[in-house]
């Protein structure tokens, strides 16, 4: 929860997101179960700006076409997805080690 205190938030629309990604050439590196490279083995620029779809429904088609990349968090058995906000964690902690 601390974190709340210490990061800025932006709430926007899709398309002034994709102006800014264009204007602004950040990468954008997106979630999906089908993605090429597992999280943990890819390796992050340095600014990137990470892309998780609804929890449902995963990212839509014009959404993954903004993704430069798509990442996987591998699965075990019958499980097939995570909780949104566990698979925003699994993927900014990842970031921020294979910084460290």
């Amino acid at each position: 929860m601390g974190s709340l205190f210490n990061q800025k938030f932006v709430r926007t629309s899709f398309s002034a997101l994709r102006h800014w990604v264009q204007n602004h050439r950040c990468p954008v590196i997106g979630a999906s179960p089908d993605g090429m490279s597992e999280f943990h083995q890819f390796n992050y620029p340095n600014s990137t700006l990470l892309f998780l779809g609804e929890e449902r429904q995963g990212l839509t088609p014009e959404q993954r076409d903004l993704c430069q990349h798509l990442v996987r968090i591998p699965m075990v058995g019958a499980v097939n997805s995570l909780n949104l906000a566990v698979a925003g964690s699994l993927l900014m902690y990842e970031v921020y080690r294979s910084r460290t």
